[in-house]
């Protein structure tokens, strides 16, 4: 069972131990960033797993069960997935997938928690990254444009993959994946992601998820911005000389640690 992005844990953990806030005055935070996804029908966010009055029910139980906001938000965040996934038909023998980007800073809570969960890290070339940062419109208000600013975003989410796939604790629980080997051979990725997640991998199945899920049947694909074209190697009709420089200046060798040759 694939998902939107839920953005739970920086909507509603985040507001706790991101922003600091506290008591009525974090809830009421969450609450708002619940109505502003819900406003301004934004593709990503809690309003896609469940309405305003069930969010509003999580949040009491788990205030009257818990002796913290952090607490209380962890199982508020837990709530909002199972409430969803039982509302969508959800059974034993279905699996949850959910792909919030920001939830790897949220990765050593969601394994800890969730013992049975297992975590897929897409990584892709950072220059690349950049340019489709470039290429946003500007109501797409979280993507910098400035070409250093575009890299410490990617050295930060690459940076903290790495200590999570070092991390001991989690052997065997978290796969790499590079963008350009999953455009180079689908077939492939799909089989090696479906085995590391325990679910059946037979050329039938992976056959039937590249057909659902090929870039050209997508609705992006008809866009004419570049970073919707899934190129890989688009950076090098986008760089200047100042932006590899500045680009290498943020990054250093961790471009060369993620897989990727200057």
């Amino acid at each position: 069972m694939s998902t939107d992005e839920s953005h739970a844990y920086p909507q509603i953990l985040g507001t706790f131990v991101e922003l600091g806030l506290t008591g009525d005055a974090g809830w009421r935070r969450v609450l708002s960033r619940y109505d502003r996804g819900l406003t301004r029908d934004l593709p990503g966010g809690l309003h896609l797993y469940v309405d305003r009055s069930q969010l509003c029910e999580l949040i009491a139980d788990a205030l009257a069960h818990e002796h913290s906001d952090e607490a209380a938000a962890e199982r508020v965040v837990e709530g909002v997935f199972d409430t969803y996934f039982w509302r969508a038909g959800g059974s034993p023998d279905r699996v949850f997938v959910e792909k919030t980007p920001m939830h790897i800073f949220y990765a050593e809570r969601i394994l800890r928690r969730y013992p049975d969960a297992r975590m897929i890290e897409v990584v892709r070339d950072g220059r690349d990254v950049s340019v489709s940062m470039q290429m946003l419109g500007p109501r797409q208000t979280w993507a910098p444009r400035d070409r250093t600013e575009q890299a410490r975003m990617w050295l930060r989410y690459v940076r903290r993959g790495m200590e999570l796939r070092e991390n001991p604790d989690f052997a065997g629980r978290v796969l790499l994946v590079h963008y350009e080997r999953v455009r180079a051979d689908p077939v492939a990725e799909v089989r090696r992601m479906l085995e590391f997640a325990g679910l059946d991998a037979s050329p039938v199945v992976v056959e039937a998820i590249l057909g659902e899920t090929a870039f050209e049947r997508s609705k992006r694909a008809s866009r004419p911005t570049p970073y919707r074209k899934a190129v890989v190697g688009n950076w090098r009709e986008h760089f200047a000389a100042e932006d590899h420089a500045a680009f290498r200046a943020v990054v250093g060798d961790v471009l060369t640690r993620a897989g990727y040759d200057y």
